[in-house]
């Protein structure tokens, strides 16, 4: 049986080579990639000139299964890590912005291939989840929050994971359409919102009811309460956290 040889690339990481059958099938190149990423090709995306292969319908995958060759890089991208939060902007093809968050499927969106050739695609999965924090990231004028293991576009062919650069650095990014060669001006971690599960065993001190809550920490030391963060309910109606503190008190001993 004769083989192609090509390499999965996963952000910075060493690119690792495969083989494929010259006629290969959508399975064979499942099996290829579950070889490479001990039976879990099922977390990551796989793209290649741009375009992203469809693993779940063999069809679609077919359609673009011709730009793999001999010698071929498969850019590989992990979905459990790498993503933008809400606000960022992309580009449709007509060059107007919208924010990530209201990309719709079959969305006609502005892309790049790895020779920065300008391109189009189609949106054809969306993928949402929490993150405890991001970076932000200030490319010239333009700011990004974005998760510290999302690959960046560095040129030649080669993605870096922002944890790996760093201020100075030059990646790659569509600016007004064009792929445009932009330093990095300055790189800041930001912790993100984190969920708190609600307990049915909190202490009286904890209990939140409905309207404002303020969080704040109790300092009479005869209290039960004494340095723990305590919950003050103020309730529903309008309150002004400068002139109206006198209303905020600890629920266990009123002060």
């Amino acid at each position: 049986m004769t083989t192609i040889s090509i390499q999965f690339q996963l952000n910075d990481q060493q690119p690792v080579v495969a083989k494929l059958p010259t006629q290969f099938t959508l399975d064979d190149f499942k099996r290829a990639a579950d070889n490479v990423y001990n039976n879990t090709s099922f977390l990551y995306s796989f793209v290649c000139h741009g375009k992203e292969f469809d693993l779940n319908n063999e069809d679609e995958f077919n359609k673009n299964k011709a730009l793999i060759t001999s010698g071929t890089t498969i850019f590989t991208i992990e979905h459990a890590k790498a993503c933008f939060l809400p606000d960022t902007l992309v580009q449709r093809a007509d060059r107007s912005e919208i924010r990530i968050s209201d990309v719709q499927l079959g969305d006609v969106l502005l892309a790049f291939t790895t020779f920065g050739e300008i391109v189009t695609t189609v949106v054809e999965d969306l993928l949402k989840h929490e993150v405890d924090e991001y970076m932000e990231v200030l490319l010239g004028q333009n700011r990004l929050h974005v998760t510290r293991e999302h690959p960046f576009f560095v040129g030649n062919g080669n993605f870096c994971s922002l944890d790996k650069l760093r201020s100075s650095d030059c990646v790659y990014s569509l600016i007004d359409g064009n792929l445009q060669s932009t330093i990095i001006t300055n790189l800041r971690k930001n912790n993100g919102l984190k969920r708190i599960e609600w307990s049915s065993s909190a202490p009286d001190w904890r209990i939140a009811r409905p309207g404002i809550c303020i969080e704040g920490k109790c300092i009479n030391k005869s209290c039960v309460a004494h340095q723990q963060l305590v919950i003050i309910n103020i309730g529903i109606k309008e309150f002004n956290l400068l002139t109206d503190y006198e209303i905020s008190k600890c629920p266990e001993c009123l002060t």
